[in-house]
């Protein structure tokens, strides 16, 4: 049993080092995954650029793993990102949202945002500290991929006030 313990602290030390040289390698902090197969896609290329720095914005909240799902583009969320145009800022998430990169999660209101999820990571099981779910989608699988030409006709139409 003593050996087994040793072992694990031995792995648990391990994974520590390639953590903190892997943090290293980037310039530390944490960092969010781009899926290669989207960035070189011609979905992608066919962004228009306010609709691609949306997209990078809306990264800076993604949480690996936890809140894809709970993702907010509200004007006054925005404005800290550097977005100055409630205009600009709705043609980007209409455009967004018109060729599958990302979708609804959970319709806002007066007192409440909308609520948005990446179509191409799965989305995750997005609950509050009751431990009530704070969108009206069921967590995935696997990613939807409506953003991809042979997914586009699959995707639910969705009308959305601003």
């Amino acid at each position: 049993m003593g050996s087994e313990i040793r072992e694990r602290n031995k792995q648990r030390e391990n994974y520590k080092k390639s953590k903190i040289a892997s943090q290293q390698s980037f310039g530390g902090g944490t960092y969010v995954p781009m899926p290669h197969k989207l960035l070189t896609s011609k979905e992608y290329a066919g962004l228009s650029p306010i609709a691609k720095a949306l997209l990078v914005d809306m990264m800076a909240q993604y949480l690996p793993l936890k809140n894809n799902g709970d993702l907010c583009v509200a004007f006054s969320v925005m404005q800290t990102y550097g977005w100055k145009s409630t205009t600009t800022l709705r043609k980007a998430r209409n455009e967004l949202m018109d060729k599958g990169f990302i979708i609804l999660t959970k319709q806002g209101d007066r007192k409440r945002p909308h609520l948005y999820a990446f179509t191409f990571f799965n989305i995750d099981p997005c609950t509050d500290i009751h431990g009530r779910s704070k969108i009206d989608l069921a967590p995935t699988e696997e990613p939807l991929n409506y953003w991809m030409a042979s997914d586009v006709e699959h995707k639910p139409k969705l009308k959305l006030v601003m």
